[in-house]
């Protein structure tokens, strides 16, 4: 009997796709985690927003109207004295003429196809997010009663 010292090519390749195969399936819910975490940090943010919006108006007795330019995060932050970050979410808010309301939205950088919105009109004052369908909402739920668990 010859004595054996190696691995045969089918033990190789038998090892090396279940490797593969393991190594998918974690890269699946590593993906899925981030983006569920960029969620939520961007929610939170909106909530931020929506608190110095609020203090806004108890200092000034409005909203910021339609003439302040909060399209982007250094006005944001300049306008409402906040420290918002665009690390996982380009952020944008609007008033209307007169400053009577505000409506806020946090768009997802990468290919993540979820979007929340904030505003003086949500019910419960969370925010909400709106995607394609329901489930690519992760964190936060996409009915309008829900809202994100913060």
């Amino acid at each position: 009997m010859i004595g054996r010292n190696s691995f045969t090519l089918i033990e190789l390749v038998v090892a090396i796709t279940i490797s593969v195969v393991v190594a998918s399936f974690a890269f699946v819910n590593y993906k899925h985690g981030r983006s569920k975490t960029n969620e939520k940090i961007a929610a939170q943010q909106l909530v931020v927003i929506r608190e110095a919006m609020r203090g806004y108006r108890f200092r000034e007795g409005h909203y910021p109207d339609s003439s302040v330019d909060l399209t982007d995060v250094d006005n944001i932050n300049d306008v409402l004295n906040v420290s918002i970050s665009e690390d996982v979410a380009s952020f944008s808010c609007s008033g209307v003429v007169g400053g009577g309301s505000f409506s806020c939205t946090a768009s997802a950088l990468n290919s993540d196809p979820w979007e929340l919105t904030a505003s003086s009109s949500s019910l419960d004052g969370m925010p909400y997010c709106s995607a394609s369908s329901e489930s690519d909402c992760l964190f936060c739920k996409s009915s309008i009663n829900g809202g994100c668990p913060l």
